[in-house]
């Protein structure tokens, strides 16, 4: 079942998030989770899947996206950078996947890919707003949040998202990195190690960003290993590419290959992203509607 799929805790077990919110009577306001979304009502039609399944899965709060593990919630950060972080709710094994990004998962959820020239002649706070949730996905293609498709660029600086993944943040060292979904998908994360409640689902931004409309910042992700500063080229680090062999994006893989090949024609390619399974994955079996074997 689900509960031996779970890891236990070491025996200094680590920081828990603190308790959800009960349910809220039917005739009181919904209380919203801190992306904004309402918590399921115990009394009233579950409105998310795993609510149906688990007492404790109730108390989540709805995921429209259903592109995040169930076990992974936002909520603020606090010590570590301040605003909102993803954090695990009960554990989650290695390799398992966190984030299956759908390839075409309709408007309302999937960002229209944008140019480096259209996001340039954006007003300045608009500016400022998209690129504050950016992330590139091709050599010149970058997304934001679906809510900027349909939105004027002057209400930019106001725009909420429902896609917790946006809130993802960069560790110097993450806890998940990107593989390959194949092409239903348009990215998927799993987890490098088995991850205990109350750890922060992250990745390096180094395996995915090169450009400089994102610009260097000063990193407070508190790891041991922290580079202190975090760079649109981190890419071209020699022990980051070695770290992350077969964990970058395929547009920063080109990039390093056509780096190393200018230095040394015999250099080795950059492996690509591992392949895997999605489907395979418990959660995501159940979204499909599919039903579990009972080794999963």
């Amino acid at each position: 079942g689900l509960v031996a799929r779970i890891p236990r805790p070491p025996t200094d077990p680590r920081p828990t998030p603190r308790p959800m919110p009960s349910a809220t009577a039917a005739d009181e306001p919904p209380q919203l989770a801190p992306n904004g979304l309402p918590y399921t009502n115990k009394d009233e039609e579950p409105v998310n899947e795993w609510a149906r399944r688990s007492d404790v899965l109730r108390n989540l709060p709805a995921d429209p996206v259903r592109s995040t593990h169930p076990f992974v919630v936002a909520r603020p950060r606090g010590a570590v950078g301040g605003g909102l972080g993803l954090f695990t709710l009960c554990g989650i094994r290695k390799g398992e996947v966190v984030w299956a990004e759908l390839a075409d998962a309709g408007g309302q959820t999937t960002a229209t890919p944008r140019s480096r020239a259209w996001i340039e002649a954006l007003p300045a706070a608009a500016k400022r707003a998209y690129c504050h949730y950016m992330y590139k996905t091709g050599p010149d293609t970058y997304q934001s949040l679906a809510e900027f498709n349909d939105l004027p660029v002057d209400q930019y600086p106001s725009a909420r998202t429902v896609d917790i993944a946006n809130y993802m943040n960069h560790s110097c060292e993450p806890t998940c990195a990107f593989v390959d979904g194949g092409a239903a998908y348009a990215n998927v994360m799993v987890a490098l190690r088995d991850l205990y409640p109350g750890e922060e689902i992250t990745y390096d931004y180094a395996t995915s960003e090169d450009c400089e409309l994102a610009p260097a910042w000063e990193c407070a992700c508190g790891a041991e290993a922290c580079r202190g500063r975090v760079a649109p080229d981190d890419w071209k680090r020699p022990e980051l590419q070695e770290r992350y062999a077969g964990m970058f994006l395929p547009h920063i893989a080109e990039r390093i290959d056509a780096d190393r090949l200018a230095r040394d024609p015999a250099a080795a390619p950059m492996p690509p992203l591992r392949p895997v399974d999605v489907g395979s994955a418990w959660w995501v079996t159940l979204q499909a509607g599919g039903v579990l074997s009972p080794s999963s």
